[in-house]
């Protein structure tokens, strides 16, 4: 397969993802990035060089790199004796984002809790919906940290047996 062909695909894979994320309600340009940066050789990419590549503008590029790295999906680094600034997927991002998404869920959790001591006489059909939510969110912010501890395990398993 050509270069040419290759760059093609790896570019139908990005435009998959930014697919993917608009449809879960998020930014286009940050799934084709996310996406690149998933499938692409490279290191790192600078701002200019994402914006290349994709086909975008610098700041559609700007912008999306400071929510993602926001997000922790994204880090931004240096190059000693380079002023630019380079970007690359954080290693092992979805463990980091499942860990800040457990810290979102005891959020949600505490302000619904908030919210049912405030609604004081509220309708049966009200405080049933509420404490559902609440309920569903405690149960996730229980199982999680045990859901990520297996994923690790096995993520450490698995490394074992490609290093073989």
């Amino acid at each position: 397969m050509t270069d040419k062909k290759k760059k093609k695909k790896m570019l139908e894979c990005a435009e998959e993802m930014g697919l993917f994320y608009e449809r879960l309600g998020g930014p286009r340009m940050a799934g084709r990035l996310v996406g690149w940066l998933m499938v692409s050789n490279e290191p790192h990419f600078t701002a200019a060089g994402l914006a290349e590549v994709l086909q975008a503008s610098k700041g559609s590029i700007s912008t999306t790199t400071r929510l993602l790295e926001h997000g922790g999906m994204l880090e931004r680094f240096t190059i000693p004796g380079d002023r630019k600034a380079y970007f690359r997927l954080r290693p092992k991002w979805w463990t980091h984002m499942f860990s800040r998404r457990a810290a979102v869920l005891a959020q949600t959790k505490q302000m619904v809790e908030g919210w049912i001591g405030r609604l004081d006489g509220s309708s049966e059909e009200r405080l049933e919906r509420l404490h559902e939510m609440r309920d569903f969110y405690a149960f996730l912010e229980r199982e999680m940290p045990a859901m990520l501890e297996r994923w690790l395990a096995e993520q450490k398993r698995a490394s074992r047996r490609r290093a073989r």
